[in-house]
C-alpha cells in the first residue's frame, strides 16, 4: 500500500532523528559522518515506501530538521557534549543540498515533461529514442512515448521489400481484422501463425505482433525487443492461404 507524502516523510524524520541522537553520545566524528550520511538518506528511503518526491527542498528541509532535532535533544541532556557536535546539521545541509543541486543541474531529465529522472524509472522509447518517466510520459499499453502514441509514429519501414520478407506477398483479399480496411484502400499482411491479415499500419502500432495469437514479427528492432515476446515462430507466409478464405 502507497502511503501519503506527509506520512512517509514523517516517519522517515523521526527515524532519522533518533539516528543522530544516538550518534551524537559517541564521538564527534561519528555524529558529522551520521549527518552526512542523512544528507544521502533523504533521498533514498522515501523510495522504500514508492513515494515520489518531485521538488528540490522537501529532502533538504528533512535532512536539517532531523540531524538539528537529534542534535539539539543531545546538547539538552544532562551528559556533558562536545559543542563541535553542533556542526552536525550543517553537514546534513551541506549533503542534502549538494545532492539535491546535482539532480537539478546535472541529473537526466524526462525528454517530454523534463521532471527529474533520479530515482524513478525512465524508460526509453523505441521509435523516437527519448528516455521519459514512467509517471506521464510512458503509455504501458503500447510500449510507447506518449508523442509517438500521439503522432502515430511509425517503427518499421515502408519499403514494401522488408514487408514481403518478413510476411510473404500482400494479401489481396479481405479486410484488416483490426481496422477492418478492405483489401482495396489497404496494405495487408497475414499473420505468419494464424494467417490473419492486417495493414501495415495496424502491424506497426502493434508492434509487429498479431493481436490474435500472439506470433511476432522476426525482425523486431533490437530496442522493441525486451517488450514483445511471441510463441513458436512459423515461418512467414506460411499461412496465407488462412488469409484469403
Amino acid at each position: 500500500m502507497k502511503l501519503p507524502l506527509w506520512t512517509v516523510f514523517v516517519f522517515c524524520g523521526v527515524l532519522l532523528l533518533f539516528v543522530q541522537l544516538a550518534a551524537a553520545f559517541a564521538p564527534v566524528i561519528v555524529a558529522v559522518l551520521v549527518a552526512v550520511a542523512i544528507g544521502f538518506l533523504v533521498f533514498l528511503l522515501p523510495g522504500f515506501f514508492l513515494a515520489r518526491v518531485e521538488a528540490w527542498w522537501p529532502s533538504i528541509a528533512l535532512a536539517l530538521c532531523a540531524s538539528l532535532g537529534g542534535t539539539l535533544l543531545r546538547l539538552m541532556s544532562k551528559r556533558p557534549a562536545s559543542p563541535w557536535i553542533a556542526l552536525a546539521p550543517a553537514f546534513a545541509l551541506l549533503t542534502s543540498a549538494g545532492i539535491a543541486t546535482y539532480q537539478r543541474h546535472y541529473a537526466k531529465r524526462c525528454g517530454l515533461c523534463n521532471r527529474w529522472l533520479a530515482g524513478n524509472l525512465a524508460l526509453e522509447c523505441p521509435r523516437c529514442g527519448l528516455t521519459v518517466c514512467d509517471q506521464i510520459c510512458w503509455d504501458f499499453d503500447h510500449y510507447r512515448c506518449r508523442l509517438c502514441e500521439t503522432n502515430r509514429v511509425p517503427i518499421f519501414t515502408p519499403d514494401a521489400r522488408w514487408w514481403d520478407k518478413q510476411f510473404g506477398p500482400r494479401v489481396e483479399y479481405g479486410r484488416c481484422q483490426v481496422c477492418l480496411t478492405p483489401a482495396a484502400e489497404a496494405n495487408l499482411r497475414a499473420c505468419g501463425k494464424c494467417g490473419r491479415a492486417e495493414c501495415t499500419a495496424c502491424w506497426d502500432y502493434g508492434n509487429g505482433q498479431c493481436i490474435h495469437c500472439g506470433w511476432v514479427v522476426s525482425d523486431v528492432p533490437e530496442k522493441l525487443k525486451m517488450y514483445v515476446s511471441a510463441p513458436a515462430q512459423v515461418p512467414a507466409g506460411s499461412s496465407r492461404s488462412a488469409a484469403r478464405d
